[in-house]
């Protein structure tokens, strides 16, 4: 059965017969009657679906209309299921991802391409600017495609544009049969803390997977893979990770063991592949293109180096071959900086655009995609948008090859 309570995040003003009410952690204000109020009053304790139409049908209204009421509620973050949904804040955005439909957490489509921004920063001491990416995203694909949707552009599309090899069709049915949305931005409110934040992305991910739906995730630093990950756990019992980065972020380091024995996280940039290789239902965690000093000793971490990718070397190969679930998370300092140098933590001699889609084309093609981040890039230290464009170019070609 289902509960309804009142969110504790929630002022009252009086405007006559009418009472405003304001949820102060997302800003959304609505205004109802006398009688709207009295059921938000009684539901500071949880009330049961079936109380709450039997406290309308006593005042004669209809049941569509109650249902009506009750989905306006649960937009506006006045009513909840539970008192802790009242930490959960997405924030819809004007210009969505590639213009495509936007979408409220509380009426989620089913079987789609949930593309949700993270901006958050505070994972990555060396470089918050990441939290800034989402948004500016946003901005430089609307003024790169020079068009709201691309729906409406799709006949006049280059594919060029990304890649000769591009799964145009694919990507077409996506966008015609709106298979593809934006749920907005899971927000920071200045001040919590990061396990607070993390807790957030996990709650919305739970929701998001729930509905049979893959999340897309722009970032935001590298730390917010974890509670994606951990959320896509309830649900799959078995996948791999596919892991893009110039670095491991695995660290073999006393302090990180002596925190683990006595139950506190650092999770953070450089340490999320120590937490996502405890999840049981992570069998493997594959890194392409690492290239620092030290390699991560763990048993699930397996190396496919850019020699391997260039080579097609056995490694390489083994990985082709395989038919697992899989979680692709692509830092985007796996790139050479000479064609991302909106990173902060930038090492020599990175991937090359063509080859990765050409790899990531050939790993993919017998695996199912269960979930997608896209993490570090700092619009402030990039170069005439060349990393910017290059993350576009990336996410259109992913979107190209997840097939639902």
């Amino acid at each position: 059965m289902e509960y309804f309570v009142t969110s504790k995040a929630l002022v009252y003003h009086r405007i006559g017969d009418l009472y405003e009410v304001t949820n102060f952690l997302s800003g959304q204000s609505v205004k109802v009657d006398a009688l709207v109020k009295t059921l938000l009053d009684r539901c500071q304790k949880p009330q049961s679906s079936t109380s709450v139409f039997d406290f309308f049908g006593k005042e004669k209204i209809k049941e569509e209309d109650v249902k009506a009421l009750m989905v306006f509620l649960f937009n506006h973050k006045i009513l909840l299921n539970d008192s802790k949904d009242a930490l959960i804040d997405v924030r819809g955005v004007s210009n969505t991802f590639f213009g495509v439909p936007a979408v409220h957490l509380n009426v989620l489509p089913k079987d789609s391409v949930l593309m949700v921004g993270a901006p958050f920063g505070l994972g990555n001491a060396v470089d918050t600017g990441t939290k800034d990416f989402p948004g500016s995203f946003r901005e430089f694909i609307y003024c790169a495609l020079s068009c709201k949707g691309l729906a409406d552009h799709l006949d006049s599309f280059r594919v060029e544009f990304v890649d000769p090899t591009f799964d145009y069709k694919n990507f077409c049915h996506l966008i015609e049969n709106k298979k593809i949305w934006d749920l907005g931005d899971i927000f920071y409110h200045q001040g919590e803390s990061n396990t607070l934040y993390y807790t957030r992305v996990g709650q919305v991910m739970e929701r998001v997977v729930a509905h049979g739906n893959i999340p897309f995730v722009v970032g935001g630093d590298h730390s917010v893979t974890y509670p994606i990950i951990h959320a896509l756990c309830g649900c799959h019992e078995h996948f791999e990770i596919f892991h893009f980065d110039a670095h491991a972020d695995y660290k073999n380091s006393r302090i990180l063991s002596m925190y683990d024995s006595i139950g506190v996280s650092l999770l953070n940039h450089a340490t999320v592949m120590n937490y996502c290789a405890k999840e049981k239902s992570v069998d493997h965690i594959v890194q392409f293109g690492v290239r620092e000093p030290y390699k991560a000793k763990c048993g699930k971490i397996e190396t496919v180096t850019l020699n391997d990718i260039r080579e097609r070397t056995p490694a390489y190969q083994d990985i082709v071959d395989r038919e697992e679930s899989v979680y692709l998370t692509f830092d985007i300092d796996y790139f050479d900086p000479l064609i991302a140098p909106g990173t902060a933590s930038k090492i020599n001699h990175g991937g090359q655009y063509r080859e990765t889609l050409i790899c990531l084309k050939e790993i993919l093609a017998h695996k199912h995609v269960i979930g997608v981040d896209l993490v570090e890039v700092n619009a402030n230290l990039d170069h005439s948008n060349l990393t910017s464009l290059l993350a576009t170019q990336l996410v259109l070609y992913i979107l190209g090859i997840i097939k639902l």
